[in-house]
Order: C-alpha cells, then sequence, then structure tokens
C-alpha cells in the first residue's frame, strides 16, 4: 500500500474485538492448556524432575505452547479454517517459533541501544544542571559524588526537579518510540503463519506511512490487553486465592486478553497490505 491508501484506527480497532467474539474456544483451549503447563511446570521445579534443565525444560514447554496456541489463534483471525485451524506442529509453527526469535532478537537489540541512548541523555542533562547549580566542572560535581547526593539533588532542589521532569520526559519519548516500533513489527506474526516464511523485517514496509493508525489501535488494543492482565494478577493477589484458583484464574484471563493482541496483529496484517505481499 501506498501513503494514498490510508488505514482507520477505528477499523483495526473493530476487528480486534470482533474477533474475540469468534475466538472464545480457542481462548478457553488456550487457558487449558497454559493451566496444565503451569501445574506440571511446578512439579517439576518443586521435585528437580530433570535436575539443572528443570527451568529449561519449563521455559521450553511454555514457549512451545505458545507457539502452536498462537498459530492456531492466528489462522483463525486469517481466516484459515481449510488450512489448518485446530492445534497441531507443522510449518505454520516452525515459521513462527523461528519469526518469534528473530522478533526478540531485534527487539532486544533496539531496547538496548535506546536504553543506553536514555542514560546518555539523562546523564548529559543531570551534568549540566549540576555543573550550572555549582558553577564547577560538571566532573567534579558535588551531586555525581553518590547516589544518595543524586537524589537529594532531585527531589530537594527547584533544578533538581526541572531536570528530574525532562528525564522523565525523555524516558516517555523512548517508550513511545518503543512501542511504535513494536506495532510496526507485529504483523509479522499473521505473515509467517500466513505466508509461511520469515517477514519479520519486512514488516516494517507493510506498515510505513500506517504508523497514526497503528498507534491508536495499538493503544486501544496492546494497550486494554496488558492493563487488563496487570489489573488482573494484582487483584487475584489481593484475593489470596487458593493456588490451583489463582492459577486458572490468572491464565483464563491473560489467553482471553491475548486475542485481543493476536485480534489486532491479525487487523494490522490485513490492512496494511501485508495479506497482498503473500
Amino acid at each position: 500500500m501506498s501513503r494514498a491508501n490510508p488505514i482507520s484506527a477505528l477499523a483495526i480497532i473493530r476487528g480486534s474485538y470482533a474477533y474475540v467474539r469468534v475466538a472464545i474456544v480457542p481462548g478457553l483451549v488456550g487457558s487449558v492448556m497454559f493451566v496444565l503447563a503451569a501445574f506440571l511446570t511446578d512439579y517439576v521445579q518443586a521435585h528437580q524432575t530433570f535436575g539443572g534443565l528443570s527451568l529449561l525444560f519449563s521455559i521450553a514447554l511454555f514457549a512451545g505452547i505458545g507457539v502452536v496456541w498462537s498459530a492456531m489463534a492466528l489462522r483463525l483471525g486469517l481466516g484459515l479454517k481449510g488450512d489448518g485451524f485446530g492445534l497441531r506442529l507443522g510449518r505454520d509453527e516452525l515459521m513462527l517459533g523461528a519469526s518469534v526469535m528473530g522478533f526478540l532478537f531485534v527487539l532486544g537489540i533496539v531496547t538496548f541501544l535506546i536504553g543506553f541512548l536514555v542514560f546518555l541523555l539523562v546523564m548529559m542533562i543531570a551534568a549540566i544542571g549540576g555543573g550550572a547549580l555549582t558553577g564547577a566542572d560538571v566532573a567534579s560535581a558535588p551531586i555525581f559524588e553518590t547516589p544518595e547526593a543524586f537524589r537529594a539533588f532531585l527531589a530537594g532542589t527547584a533544578q533538581g526537579q526541572v531536570i528530574g521532569v525532562l528525564g522523565l520526559a525523555v524516558l516517555f519519548s523512548a517508550l513511545l518510540f518503543l512501542f511504535w516500533f513494536i506495532v510496526r513489527l507485529l504483523p509479522f506474526a499473521a505473515g509467517a503463519v500466513r505466508e509461511k516464511r520469515f517477514v519479520v523485517l519486512q514488516a516494517m514496509s507493510w506498515t510505513r506511512y500506517k504508523d497514526r493508525a497503528l498507534m491508536g489501535a495499538g493503544i486501544a488494543t496492546l494497550g486494554v490487553a496488558a492493563g487488563v492482565i496487570i489489573a488482573s494478577r494484582v487483584l487475584i493477589g489481593m484475593m489470596h486465592l487458593a493456588g490451583p484458583i489463582a492459577i486458572i484464574a490468572t491464565h483464563l484471563v491473560a489467553c482471553m486478553s491475548l486475542l485481543v493482541v493476536v485480534g489486532f496483529i491479525c487487523q494490522a496484517y490485513l490492512h496494511t497490505g501485508g495479506a497482498e505481499s503473500g
């Protein structure tokens, strides 16, 4: 798609939540799968069934179930029922698993670079403020002598509060950029299942010029799903439910919330031209 063919954030939002209504069964299936995996991994960890490899087994089990369930949910969202709606392990799952690993690798590099840049910018702002406050060389400013002195400077002086606000602005901008980067790449998951190939970086070309619609739709879908998951975990913790009941409730809410994420991925892929590339 070109710049002349804009997409609607509202269309993506509606499609994402409409998908949830038709994906109740996959959501429940995923809940059962993750609950059983949680009980099994708890047993393996408690008894160290595989010795030093018990933790690795638990991570691999959850990752494998996540990929298989996600491929099933994505097929439904893309209308690929004839291509295999149920749970299975085939090329879809292998390509999705490889693509997820590639996505995490790219995301890890970008996150590291952003974090390093934020650290440098915040330290530069603080150094300039510290030097101006003391009239001395910034490297020898008293506020950098100890962490306590730096915290006291930020909390106890007007200059420090200004610098703190600027630092928060830099951090917020970095997080906003990271969110932008993620929503630009997320359609790769649908592409991996539909096209059965590695398309992580190609997703950036699909979503070109669609930033504002994807950001708006992402906040209304990904943001809501993340908020529901976090709030449910806090609420479940406050309710002090029995262990098994808490695990069941946690995974049930998580899977039903993740359906919104799957819906967003499919809608973003279908609306940005990714489907046309395949």
